[in-house]
């Protein structure tokens, strides 16, 4: 647009060709030159965002795929950066919340929990089910305030075990 205007001014005003209107015409290729460059970084960051969700390795199948939804419908470099920090904090809160069920069948074998009270194991056991549906389910959940949630419930129930207090009573 901007290129098509100078050529319009040059071939068809020769004689009006002022410094201002050149300076202007300049101004004008410049700035339409800058926002192609705009495009083509917002492409990049783009693509850099999406490759970035991929590293994520905590998040779920439909965490994933709703993250990329949600990056592929921003429109400004903030909205990027904003989209990608909540996927990098959904991704921390999913790994904290994975890794607090990882050594699930040591404590099952534990005196600390063999030894406690049916009550006290349904709640481990309860917790633990809780953390296995966010991981597999099929509807994402994003809040990662659920997520923190459920990681907290599953070491509350940890420190509820008490089975080898009670052995020792």
């Amino acid at each position: 647009n901007a290129i098509k205007e100078a050529e319009d001014l040059i071939h068809n005003h020769p004689d009006t060709l002022d410094h201002k209107a050149l300076q202007d015409l300049l101004n004008k290729i410049d700035q339409a030159h800058n926002e192609l460059n705009g495009e083509s970084r917002f492409k990049q960051a783009l693509d850099n965002a999406l490759n970035d969700i991929d590293s994520l390795n905590s998040l779920n199948v439909p965490q994933r795929q709703t993250v990329k939804d949600n990056i592929n419908h921003v429109t400004t470099l903030e909205s990027l950066a904003q989209e990608l920090q909540k996927a990098k904090e959904l991704n921390d809160a999913m790994k904290a919340m994975r890794d607090s069920i990882m050594n699930q069948e040591q404590i099952r074998k534990n005196s600390n929990y063999t030894n406690e009270d049916l009550a006290q194991q349904n709640a481990y056991n309860h917790a633990v089910d809780k953390i296995n549906n966010i991981i597999g389910e099929d509807n994402a959940t994003m809040d990662p305030q659920i997520i923190k949630q459920a990681t907290q419930d599953i070491n509350t129930a940890i420190n509820g075990l008490n089975g080898d207090q009670k052995l020792q009573d």
